[in-house]
Parts: structure tokens; C-alpha cells; sequence
């Protein structure tokens, strides 16, 4: 881990602890101490140009409102999601995946009949 030298409102210039895995706060603007984030790179799922579905690693060590010891998956929409809750998603995420080959299977066989 290494550390990163941010200004805050409440607490002036802080020097904090950044994960190597968190993409940096290059020209980032920093209100409070609790408002500072580490995030990585996200993980897209993405169809004909479309995003479905975006999940980082989210950590905001001095949060107020969600204080987390550790960093979580944070999906958007579904907003942050400790690791066995985003394994429960990515599980249902694959069955309605077996869901859609079957669809797509039914619709292929219909098209069959109609020919």
C-alpha cells in the first residue's frame, strides 16, 4: 500500500493510505475526510455497446454513513455489496444466462416449424 496527500475541507491536507489496486485521485476534488474513495477498475458487462451491469471495488475508509473495514464490490444500481452477497449475484447472473440460451434455443426451434 502506498499513500496519497489529498486536501479536505474539514481536515485540510491528509495523507492517507491508497490501495495499489485503487486507480489514483489525479485531479479529484476531495470535500470531507469522510467523502475520500478508493475505487478500481471496473468489471462491464457489455452487449452491442450496451453496459448491463459494472461492479468495482469501492472503499471509502473514513465513511460516516457505511464505515467498511474492508473493501466490497460495489454493482451499480444495486449499490454496495459485501463478497458472498456479489457471488449470489454473479450465481443468478449465470443461471439467467442458461435461461436466455434456452430462449434463444425455443425461438431457433419455433423459426424451424414456420420455415
Amino acid at each position: 500500500m502506498g499513500s496519497i496527500i489529498l486536501r479536505t475541507l474539514d481536515r485540510g491536507e491528509v495523507t492517507i493510505g491508497e490501495p495499489e489496486w485503487c486507480l489514483g485521485h489525479e485531479g479529484e476534488r476531495v470535500g470531507y475526510l469522510a467523502d475520500i474513495t478508493h475505487n478500481g477498475p471496473a468489471t462491464v458487462l457489455e452487449f452491442d455497446g450496451v453496459e448491463l451491469l459494472s461492479a468495482r471495488i469501492s472503499w471509502a475508509p473514513f465513511g460516516e454513513l457505511q464505515p467498511e473495514p474492508y473493501p466490497v464490490a460495489s454493482v451499480d444500481e444495486l449499490g454496495s455489496l459485501e463478497p458472498g452477497r456479489l457471488r449470489e449475484l454473479a450465481a443468478a447472473t449465470a443461471l439467467y444466462a442458461g435461461d436466455l440460451y434456452r430462449l434463444a434455443n425455443e425461438a431457433e426451434r419455433l423459426r424451424g416449424y414456420r420455415s
